[in-house]
């Protein structure tokens, strides 16, 4: 898969939204993990993984001060799986 990340700040949090599309296979999961916490899944904007383009977004809440960071894990049905990791500036 490929991904396309953007992220920016809302009044309520971070707001991370996300493409990934395959060539060959569909899009089946997506997860985040945050400074390095447990991966936690991310459903896709219309609920179902089962297209070559998928679309996700997500919130994140109550951030500590100062640098934080997400790692994105994306995988198609074929198991293949891509990584992206996204800096958020202090807001």
């Amino acid at each position: 898969p490929v991904l396309s990340v953007s992220g920016k700040w809302e009044k309520k949090g971070f707001r991370v939204s996300f493409s990934a599309t395959d060539s060959f296979s569909r899009i089946s999961s997506a997860f985040y993990s945050l400074n390095g916490a447990d991966w936690v899944a991310i459903p896709t904007v219309d609920g179902v993984p089962d297209s070559l383009l998928e679309d996700f977004s997500f919130l994140l809440e109550n951030l500590s001060g100062g640098e934080n960071s997400v790692m994105l894990k994306v995988s198609d049905a074929r198991g293949n799986t891509a990584y992206q990791n996204l800096d958020i500036p202090p807001g």
